[in-house]
């Protein structure tokens, strides 16, 4: 598909009800394979009580992506909208999905009052990185972890 500065239309709609965040298993899925529905219904509803919120991308007549994020604040960022999750439709990437996906959680971190969208993406997820940089996001950090 050509490149051209014009994003799809996508329709954003936010999953309210416990069904419609049920319903985006399957996508999220795809960029978390090692998920099984009930840890993903077990997540996203602790995830929900911290002000995560669950978005959908509709393309075409078509439920496209699937989208996590919450406003957090820390000494660094300060107030900030975190994007935890995105995924596409695999047989609909490159259709730039995505990133009209991302340029409604920018708008919506501006209507949050938040200065910075931040995303993490694992060391081995290199077509993500090359994603995140094309549309326009720095890398700034790396994300040390432990199990306790």
């Amino acid at each position: 598909m050509p490149k051209t500065d014009i994003l799809p239309d996508i329709a954003v709609e936010e999953c309210r009800t416990d069904a419609e965040i049920v319903a985006l298993y399957p996508i999220m899925r795809e960029a978390r394979p090692s998920l099984d529905e009930k840890t993903y219904i077990e997540r996203t509803t602790a995830a929900r009580a911290f002000g995560y919120r669950m978005f959908r991308g509709i393309f075409q007549g078509r439920v496209a992506a699937a989208m996590g994020l919450r406003v957090n604040s820390d000494l660094f960022w300060g107030r900030h909208l975190y994007l935890d999750d995105l995924a596409v439709v695999a047989d609909l990437r490159g259709r730039r999905i995505g990133e009209a996906m991302m340029r409604f959680a920018e708008a919506e971190a501006r209507a949050q009052g938040c200065k910075h969208v931040r995303v993490t993406n694992g060391l081995k997820g290199l077509q993500a990185h090359r994603f995140y940089e094309r549309i326009g996001y720095e890398k700034r950090s790396f994300v040390f972890v432990r199990a306790v």
